[in-house]
Protein backbone atom coordinates (compact mmCIF):
# COMPACT_ATOMS: atom_id res chain seq x y z
CA UNK A 1 0.00 0.00 0.00
CA UNK A 2 1.40 3.89 -0.88
CA UNK A 3 0.32 6.95 0.22
CA UNK A 4 1.06 10.44 -0.77
CA UNK A 5 1.04 13.54 1.29
CA UNK A 6 0.72 16.63 -2.03
CA UNK A 7 -2.97 15.40 -3.77
CA UNK A 8 -1.34 12.50 -5.30
CA UNK A 9 1.69 13.81 -7.28
CA UNK A 10 4.44 11.64 -5.39
CA UNK A 11 3.74 8.14 -3.82
CA UNK A 12 5.87 6.55 -1.39
CA UNK A 13 5.86 5.28 2.34
CA UNK A 14 4.86 1.72 1.15
CA UNK A 15 3.75 -0.72 2.87
CA UNK A 16 2.99 -4.72 2.53
CA UNK A 17 -0.24 -6.60 2.48
CA UNK A 18 0.70 -9.98 2.26
CA UNK A 19 4.17 -11.06 0.79
CA UNK A 20 4.62 -14.09 -2.42
CA UNK A 21 1.16 -16.19 -2.71
CA UNK A 22 -1.10 -13.34 -3.21
CA UNK A 23 -2.34 -11.09 -5.91
CA UNK A 24 -5.46 -8.82 -7.20
CA UNK A 25 -5.94 -7.49 -3.91
CA UNK A 26 -8.99 -5.27 -2.97
CA UNK A 27 -9.02 -2.86 -0.37
CA UNK A 28 -11.70 -1.11 1.70
CA UNK A 29 -11.09 2.45 3.83
CA UNK A 30 -13.60 1.56 7.20
CA UNK A 31 -12.80 4.94 8.64
CA UNK A 32 -10.51 5.83 11.99
CA UNK A 33 -7.39 4.18 10.51
CA UNK A 34 -8.93 1.05 9.90
CA UNK A 35 -8.87 -1.34 6.07
CA UNK A 36 -9.79 -4.62 5.40
CA UNK A 37 -8.28 -5.84 2.31
CA UNK A 38 -9.03 -9.52 0.19
CA UNK A 39 -6.20 -11.50 -1.66
CA UNK A 40 -6.22 -13.80 -4.24
CA UNK A 41 -3.88 -16.62 -3.49
CA UNK A 42 -1.64 -18.45 -6.58
CA UNK A 43 -1.43 -21.50 -4.75
CA UNK A 44 -5.00 -22.77 -4.49
CA UNK A 45 -6.84 -19.41 -5.60
CA UNK A 46 -8.89 -18.81 -2.90
CA UNK A 47 -9.24 -15.28 -1.23
CA UNK A 48 -7.46 -14.29 1.86
CA UNK A 49 -9.04 -11.69 4.27
CA UNK A 50 -5.91 -8.83 5.84
CA UNK A 51 -7.00 -6.06 8.38
CA UNK A 52 -4.77 -3.29 9.91
CA UNK A 53 -5.85 -0.80 12.26
CA UNK A 54 -3.05 1.80 12.23
CA UNK A 55 -3.83 2.99 8.49
CA UNK A 56 -2.34 0.52 6.30
CA UNK A 57 1.30 0.42 7.46
CA UNK A 58 1.00 -3.16 9.48
CA UNK A 59 -1.57 -6.28 8.34
CA UNK A 60 -3.28 -9.11 9.58
CA UNK A 61 -4.05 -12.16 8.58
CA UNK A 62 -7.66 -12.78 9.28
CA UNK A 63 -8.22 -16.00 7.59
CA UNK A 64 -9.53 -17.22 4.48
CA UNK A 65 -12.70 -15.82 2.79
CA UNK A 66 -13.66 -18.11 0.09
CA UNK A 67 -13.24 -22.36 -0.93
CA UNK A 68 -10.16 -23.08 -3.53
CA UNK A 69 -10.93 -21.41 -7.52
CA UNK A 70 -13.44 -18.88 -5.50
CA UNK A 71 -11.87 -15.90 -6.90
CA UNK A 72 -11.17 -12.57 -7.21
CA UNK A 73 -13.26 -9.97 -5.33
CA UNK A 74 -14.60 -6.91 -4.30
CA UNK A 75 -15.62 -5.25 -0.94
CA UNK A 76 -18.19 -2.58 -0.47
CA UNK A 77 -19.71 -0.77 2.38
CA UNK A 78 -23.47 -0.48 2.35
CA UNK A 79 -25.58 2.05 2.97
CA UNK A 80 -26.90 0.57 6.33
CA UNK A 81 -23.11 -0.03 7.69
CA UNK A 82 -22.91 -3.71 6.34
CA UNK A 83 -19.82 -4.65 4.38
CA UNK A 84 -20.32 -6.59 1.34
CA UNK A 85 -17.78 -9.15 -0.08
CA UNK A 86 -18.25 -10.59 -3.67
CA UNK A 87 -16.42 -13.12 -5.51
CA UNK A 88 -16.36 -15.07 -8.71
CA UNK A 89 -16.98 -19.25 -8.23
CA UNK A 90 -15.19 -20.79 -10.99
CA UNK A 91 -15.51 -24.67 -10.13
CA UNK A 92 -18.76 -26.31 -8.97
CA UNK A 93 -21.83 -24.13 -9.32
CA UNK A 94 -19.69 -21.26 -11.09
CA UNK A 95 -21.04 -17.58 -11.17
CA UNK A 96 -20.76 -15.23 -8.66
CA UNK A 97 -20.92 -15.12 -4.70
CA UNK A 98 -21.56 -13.19 -1.61
CA UNK A 99 -21.30 -12.81 1.74
CA UNK A 100 -22.16 -9.89 4.50
CA UNK A 101 -20.10 -8.68 7.61
CA UNK A 102 -22.19 -6.74 10.20
CA UNK A 103 -19.28 -6.24 12.20
CA UNK A 104 -16.65 -4.77 10.34
CA UNK A 105 -15.22 -7.39 8.77
CA UNK A 106 -14.56 -10.23 12.05
CA UNK A 107 -17.07 -12.74 10.90
CA UNK A 108 -18.95 -13.43 7.86
CA UNK A 109 -22.41 -14.59 6.46
CA UNK A 110 -22.48 -17.99 4.93
CA UNK A 111 -21.67 -17.19 0.86
CA UNK A 112 -24.76 -17.08 -1.39
CA UNK A 113 -25.49 -17.30 -5.04
CA UNK A 114 -26.14 -14.44 -6.85
CA UNK A 115 -25.71 -15.50 -10.00
CA UNK A 116 -25.47 -19.28 -11.98
CA UNK A 117 -22.93 -19.48 -14.72
CA UNK A 118 -23.82 -23.23 -15.09
CA UNK A 119 -21.52 -23.64 -18.97
CA UNK A 120 -18.83 -21.42 -18.02
CA UNK A 121 -15.52 -22.27 -17.70
CA UNK A 122 -14.18 -19.22 -16.82
CA UNK A 123 -16.12 -15.99 -15.14
CA UNK A 124 -15.92 -13.40 -12.12
CA UNK A 125 -14.40 -10.33 -10.73
CA UNK A 126 -17.45 -8.97 -10.01
CA UNK A 127 -17.84 -5.56 -8.62
CA UNK A 128 -20.73 -4.10 -6.88
CA UNK A 129 -22.22 -0.56 -6.46
CA UNK A 130 -25.61 0.61 -4.44
CA UNK A 131 -28.06 2.63 -5.58
CA UNK A 132 -29.76 5.01 -3.91
CA UNK A 133 -33.04 2.85 -3.52
CA UNK A 134 -30.67 0.45 -1.71
CA UNK A 135 -30.35 -2.02 -4.51
CA UNK A 136 -26.87 -3.36 -5.54
CA UNK A 137 -25.85 -3.59 -8.94
CA UNK A 138 -23.43 -6.47 -9.37
CA UNK A 139 -21.17 -6.70 -12.80
CA UNK A 140 -19.00 -9.82 -13.90
CA UNK A 141 -18.26 -11.39 -16.77
CA UNK A 142 -18.16 -15.29 -17.63
CA UNK A 143 -16.84 -16.75 -20.78
CA UNK A 144 -20.51 -18.61 -21.67
CA UNK A 145 -23.96 -18.29 -21.37
CA UNK A 146 -26.70 -20.21 -22.60
CA UNK A 147 -27.75 -17.75 -25.14
CA UNK A 148 -23.86 -17.94 -26.74
CA UNK A 149 -20.56 -19.70 -26.34
CA UNK A 150 -18.28 -16.24 -26.23
CA UNK A 151 -17.45 -14.13 -23.10
CA UNK A 152 -20.23 -12.47 -21.69
CA UNK A 153 -20.98 -9.42 -19.55
CA UNK A 154 -23.20 -9.61 -17.15
CA UNK A 155 -24.61 -7.29 -14.38
CA UNK A 156 -27.96 -7.82 -12.00
CA UNK A 157 -29.39 -5.88 -9.71
CA UNK A 158 -30.39 -7.28 -6.30
CA UNK A 159 -32.17 -6.45 -3.26
CA UNK A 160 -29.90 -7.52 -0.37
CA UNK A 161 -31.71 -8.28 2.97
CA UNK A 162 -32.49 -6.50 6.61
CA UNK A 163 -29.43 -5.40 8.38
CA UNK A 164 -29.68 -8.00 10.89
CA UNK A 165 -30.09 -11.01 8.82
CA UNK A 166 -26.36 -12.07 7.85
CA UNK A 167 -26.65 -15.68 8.88
CA UNK A 168 -29.91 -15.97 6.39
CA UNK A 169 -29.33 -13.75 4.06
CA UNK A 170 -31.44 -14.27 0.97
CA UNK A 171 -31.33 -12.43 -2.51
CA UNK A 172 -34.38 -10.82 -3.59
CA UNK A 173 -34.17 -10.71 -7.59
CA UNK A 174 -36.24 -7.23 -9.21
CA UNK A 175 -37.79 -7.70 -12.54
CA UNK A 176 -37.39 -4.91 -15.00
CA UNK A 177 -39.78 -2.64 -12.99
CA UNK A 178 -38.35 -3.17 -9.62
CA UNK A 179 -41.00 -5.61 -8.16
CA UNK A 180 -39.18 -8.34 -6.17
CA UNK A 181 -39.37 -11.89 -7.94
CA UNK A 182 -39.47 -14.69 -5.94
CA UNK A 183 -36.25 -16.69 -5.66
Amino acid sequence: MLRFTDDGRTWGDGSLIAADDYNETDILHLGAGRWLAVCRTTLDYHVQLFASDDDGRSWQDRGPLTQSAEHPAHLLRLADGRILFTFGIRIGKRGVGARFSDDEGASWSNPRILVRCKRASDGGYPSSCQMADGTIVTAYYTNRIDAHARYHMGVVRWLPSSKNCCATTRVEWLDGAGSAVAT
